[in-house]
């Protein structure tokens, strides 16, 4: 995703639309929705659920608003001179970052589906 073949000017054009229609349409959907559904499978608490969503989007934020947009072209990307340095960054970056998405995905918890499981079921009567 991060890599452009050496092609002629159009076919990496045709390369970068291609790659990046696919990252945006499964990739990153497939991920960005799990990743934000743990708002709502995490409490029936409305004000929690608020809370974990104020800070699931600020953490977003400053991650594509400080380090992408700041940081990154400021600190690293001078330092990159080629495209060999700049394939062994982005493969660093990734391979960190494997196994903080498998914590996330391995230790996170439906805490309402246990909620649900552990209730006392409702009775209702029956008006006729």
């Amino acid at each position: 995703m991060y890599t452009v073949p050496d092609l002629a000017p159009e076919w990496q054009a045709v390369w970068i639309m291609i790659s990046y229609n696919l990252f945006c349409s499964f990739a990153y959907t497939i991920y960005n929705m799990s990743h934000n559904m743990m708002v709502p499978l995490s409490t029936h608490n409305s004000s929690q659920r608020g809370l974990l969503a104020v800070f699931n989007n600020v953490a977003n934020v400053m991650v594509t608003g400080i380090f992408v947009a700041l940081l990154f072209p400021m600190l690293i990307l001078p330092m990159m001179g080629s495209k060999e340095v700049w394939i062994g960054v982005m493969s660093v970056i990734c391979i960190a970052m494997f196994p903080v998405m498998l914590l996330e995905y391995y230790f996170t918890k439906e805490r309402v589906s246990e909620e649900l499981q552990t209730a006392r079921p409702v009775k209702v009567p029956y008006v006729a």
